[in-house]
């Protein structure tokens, strides 16, 4: 599908000849998420996460409405990622892969150390080039995916006491049940963050991402890192969503039929007509990113329906 960005809203969508359907992306109701998540964090910032070009959205033309919304730190997920932000903004890469070091350091990335090997090849760059050179930390509080476990914590803290040449500007984790609000697993890791702060004092955290961010400000730290609430996801599975949609695909039709009852529809016959119906055949499908699931709606000519079978053929009941 084209993308069309859509800033201010009142823009006009002029048409794209060959196009299948339009993607808008509502760059107004981004900026309002994001002053809707600094407020929910304040005192603390709020992070911007644009990794994967801003999820497919155009990290460019986010990262710019975000920046014109207040935003002033950006996370990606990798380096190249960060280096096309540059000059104009500054993005922490989250990671270091070898032979990076450099290159990071000449385009004045920062990067998210998350080992000791990390540590030491990126406090060797600064020893070698006679300058200092910023990073984050990040620590596994048991989401045993990226970031110092526990048992070199002591190790590291040795490390950072006995050289002047990296600067840590955070450390942080990952939390990993943050949209349950339930989950006993936000204090067991809210309760591990408090004790790496204890052993890497004086310095700010960042903690929170959407999940966190309405956990309460016991997880917001100094920074917080929005990613899916920015882009219309809801940050709870237990609350209704407060944020405003910012992506609306419009997908053209392609062909209509008339079915009689009982007939199949898609692959596997997933779905069975309960009646004569029409059926449009629509010009996208899950490789566009539209859910197969079950019970997911569109609408039609601004009319709801909740009768979406993509069954893998993209088909859906007019009537």
């Amino acid at each position: 599908m084209s993308v069309v960005a859509v800033l201010p809203e009142t823009e006009v969508r002029q048409p794209i000849v060959g196009a299948n359907g339009y993607l808008t992306v509502n760059l107004s109701a981004l900026s309002r998420n994001y002053a809707k998540l600094s407020t929910l964090v304040a005192p603390a910032q709020a992070a911007a996460v644009v990794k994967a070009d801003a999820y497919d959205l155009g990290a460019q033309r986010v990262c710019s409405a975000l920046y014109g919304a207040g935003c002033r730190r950006f996370f990606v997920a990798q380096f190249d990622e960060a280096v096309k932000l540059r000059p104009g903004l500054a993005a922490d890469a989250n990671g270091l892969q070898p032979g990076d070091e450099e290159a990071c350091a000449r385009f004045d990335i920062i990067p998210v150390l998350n080992s000791l090997e990390q540590w030491r090849r990126w406090s060797g760059t600064a020893n070698r080039r006679k300058c200092n050179l910023p990073a984050a930390l990040q620590f596994d509080t048991g989401m045993s995916r990226l970031g110092v476990p526990p048992e070199e914590r002591s190790t590291f803290a040795a490390e950072l006491a006995g050289q002047a040449r990296v600067e840590i500007l955070f450390i942080m984790s990952h939390l990993a049940s943050a949209d349950e609000l339930d989950s006993a697993q936000n204090n067991d890791q809210l309760v591990e963050m408090k004790r790496i702060s204890k052993e890497f004092p004086h310095l700010d955290i960042c903690f929170a991402n959407s999940g966190g961010i309405v956990l309460g400000r016991d997880y917001h730290g100094q920074l917080a890192r929005a990613g899916i609430a920015l882009y219309g996801g809801s940050p709870s599975t237990s609350k209704p969503n407060p944020m405003e949609p910012v992506v609306e695909p419009d997908v053209a039709v392609v062909q209509t039929r008339k079915v009689p009852v009982g007939a199949r529809v898609g692959y596997s016959g997933t779905h069975i007509a309960e009646r004569d119906a029409r059926l449009a055949t629509i010009a996208a499908g899950y490789a566009d990113g539209l859910p197969t699931w079950p019970n997911t709606c569109v609408w039609l000519r601004k009319r709801r329906s909740d009768r979406l079978h993509l069954c893998f053929a993209s088909k859906i009941p007019m009537t």
